[in-house]
Parts: C-alpha cells; structure tokens; sequence
C-alpha cells in the first residue's frame, strides 16, 4: 500500500536521464537513501513507466530526445488522478525564466547538477512530508465527505419526520372537523334506515295479505274476504305513499354512502406519508379539492371558497407534501378571516394556471394585511403570530422547504389593502426545469 510505504519513508522514485552515468549516479543514491529505484532513458519511456508502476517522486532531467522534463511533468499532471506524484527537475539552468516555466508546467522542486547526495536526501524528505501531508488530507477529505453524507442523510431523514409530524398534526388539528363531516352523512343514512324498520311490518304485513288472497280458491268467499282485507291494510299504511318515500330514502342514502366516501378518499390522498418521497406526476387540482373536504371544518364558517381550476398538466411532485402546502396556506387563510371579526364570512379564491413549463398555484384571502414588521420573517421556522397553542410555527417555513429545495420552485407573498394576500406556489412541470415564470 501506498500509505504503508510513506510511513516506512520508503518511496517508489523513477530516475528519468537520457545520459547513461548521470542516471545511474542518481540510481545509485536512491537506492542508498533506501527508496526503491525505477528508470527511464527519455520522456517517453517514462511516462510509459510512470504509468504502470505509479512512483511516487520522479527525478528527471529537462533537456532529452522526444520529450523533455517539462513535457513528461505537463503529460503526469494532465493523467494523474488521486494519486500526486512529486517531481523534481534535475538541471544545470538556472534562468529565472527556465524556473518560472518548470513551474508553470508542473514541477514541484530543483535539483541542481551536478546532484550532490546530501542535496538529494533533503529533496526527497521534502517531498515525502509533502506526499504524506497530501495523502493525510485526502484521507481526512474522504472521512469529512463520508460524515457530511452521513449527516445529510440523518438531516433528510429528520426533515421528512418533522414533515410528517407537522401534517399527522394538521390533520389532528382537523381530525373533529373530519368526523364532524363523516357524521353528518352517516345519521342521515341511519335516520332513514329507522324509517325502513318502520315501514318494513307494514310492507310485508300488506304482501302477505295479498300473497294468502292469491293462494285462496278464485272467486271464492275466503278469496273476497281475503282481499278486501289486503285493500283495506293497503288504505291504513298508506301503502303508496311508503313506496314513493322507500324510493327517495334509498336515493338519499347512495348519496350519503357516496358522501362518506368521497370524504374518506379524500383523507386517505391527502395523507399519504410519501415514505420514499417518490416523485410521480400529479393532478394538483385533485390535490387542492381533497385538501378543502379535509380543512372543510376550518373554514366553512369564516370563508366562502372560490374556484378558479385552470386546465393544468400533471406535475411531477411528491403529491402527499404538495398537500400539505395547499392545506397549511388554506388554513392560515381560513385563520386570517377568523381574525377580523367580520359579522358575514370573507373569500378564499384559489387559483390554478399554466405558464410556460410550469404550474401556478395562487390562494387569496380577503383577510387583513400582513404586517411589514414581519414580512421577513413569515418564512423562518418557528415564527407565528398565531396565539398559544393554534400553531407550531412551521407550517409556512416547511411548505418553503418542500417547494423551494424539494421540488425546485418557489414560493412567495404578497400582501395589500386592495388585493388582500395571496401565496402563490410555481412548481416546476418536470423536475429540473429552472424555477422562471414569464407572467405572475
């Protein structure tokens, strides 16, 4: 191993000199200094050797046939990969110039001719401090990207349960409004359910009356008998009045079952938990009409919803956070409209459009302005001007986070007397389009 050698300062060095005597002079000190020897008699044989054997240091003269020093180093540093090598020019030039241009192509230390051993041993400690410096931090580099991507994935991991604690919340929040909603459906199914019991004597009571007269001898007594019988019960039941009633309370109770149902589908969109946050495309119109049956309850009283659901494409999102967002600004509007104490209910318009290679999504309240003072704020996690205990302070910071990093939008607000406040969403249509809307 290359680490191992360095801490036995024993090192790999290719001798690179197309005279015969000056490269063996220098072989010969390597060896003595205890390194292991490598040697080339020009450039390119070097460059051949340097890469099969990767040495560490290599000791080359700068003028030689086909490639010279320069060259060699140039080529190295263009090949190299995690792995430095140091180079040493060995010269007798000594021009300013000479030096600047061995530099400028790469060199890293000289070593004059002709090459005392002494000089040498210093040359090559230097650059086995440097090559262990280098190999240290490269390690310690690895070690940091490995805790960094190890934190990363504790920090997404943190965030996507702080995400879900914050919907598992709102929906908590809204779980009464929610049961509330399922209820009203559910006893009017089991009110009329009470009628039917009620009917259901009267109705078989008739049927067998009428079913024993058909089974009696034609024309009989027992037969008139029987039957005037049945007209009688069918005049005090008031038989035809049941059956049109029987008709309308079936009728109403498939409404109240598909009722039930369209508020429980709706519940189980909006809080898919996205575990492996998976991007798929997404009808966001869908999205905003189950996020108002789950936040019905929380504006019903205070907000009279307005519509505007332009013909959009899917976006590709991660649907059950695109949810979230549309339900935090949805309820923050219905609060904002509590707030004024208006004696009728104000306006919540949402908005959806096209534009470009993107989505908008505008939600407007009529509620009261919001304050400059906190403008710069509304965003920052924790903040709310909300009382104790009607929120967290985190639903519009992480509704930024799940648009802005998450999906590569952006969200913003404005605020005025005359427009009231709308937050509009722009969201990407596929991800990785650049967050640039031409119209807002």
């Amino acid at each position: 191993m290359q680490t191992n050698d360095l801490e036995r300062n024993s090192m790999d060095v290719l001798v690179v000199d197309d005279e015969h005597l000056s490269r063996k002079t220098l072989g010969l000190f390597v060896r003595k200094l205890g390194h292991r020897l490598l040697s080339a008699e020009n450039g390119l044989q070097a460059l051949k050797v340097w890469a099969e054997h990767a040495p560490r240091v290599v000791l080359t003269d700068w003028s030689m046939p086909e490639m010279d020093g320069a060259e060699l180093c140039r080529r190295i540093r263009d090949r190299e990969g995690g792995t430095y090598t140091y180079v040493i020019m060995v010269t007798a030039r000594t021009d300013a110039n000479d030096l600047v241009a061995g530099f400028e192509a790469g060199v890293d230390d000289y070593l004059t001719k002709p090459v005392r051993k002494e000089e040498l041993y210093v040359r090559l400690k230097a650059a086995h401090r440097l090559l262990a410096s280098r190999e240290a931090l490269r390690e310690l580099s690895e070690t940091l990207e490995k805790k960094v991507e190890e934190r990363g994935q504790e920090l997404a991991k943190a965030q996507h349960q702080l995400i879900l604690a914050e919907k598992m919340s709102a929906i908590g929040q809204l779980a009464a409004g929610i049961a509330h909603e399922l209820n009203n459906p559910i006893n009017f199914v089991s009110l009329n359910f009470q009628v039917l019991e009620e009917h259901l004597p009267l109705i078989l009571e008739v049927l067998t009356a009428h079913r024993r007269a058909a089974l009696a001898p034609p024309g009989s007594d027992e037969q008139l008998d029987l039957l005037d019988r049945a007209r009688r019960l069918d005049d005090e039941s008031s038989l035809d009045l049941i059956s049109s009633e029987v008709s309308s309370i079936f009728q109403q109770s498939r409404d109240g079952f598909q009722r039930v149902t369209a508020i429980l589908n709706s519940v189980r969109d909006f809080s898919r938990t996205d575990s492996r946050e998976a991007f798929v495309f997404s009808d966001l119109n869908k999205g905003i009409r189950d996020t108002l049956v789950v936040a019905k309850h929380a504006y019903k009283s205070h907000a009279d919803i307005v519509l505007e659901l332009g013909d959009i494409p899917h976006v590709e999102c991660i649907s059950g956070q695109i949810n979230q967002v549309f339900l935090n600004l949805i309820v923050n509007a219905s609060q904002a409209l509590a707030e004024t104490g208006r004696s009728g209910k104000g306006m919540i318009r949402i908005q959806t459009r096209r534009d470009g290679e993107h989505v908008i999504c505008a939600i407007t309240n009529n509620g009261p302005v919001i304050p400059e003072d906190v403008r710069d704020c509304l965003f920052n996690p924790f903040f709310t001007t909300k009382q104790p205990g009607r929120g967290t302070g985190l639903g519009l910071s992480i509704s930024h986070d799940i648009v802005v990093r998450k999906h590569g939008g952006r969200l913003t607000f404005t605020s005025d007397e005359n427009d009231g406040t709308t937050f509009r969403i722009v969201l990407p249509i596929r991800r990785g389009v650049e967050s640039e809307v031409r119209h807002e």
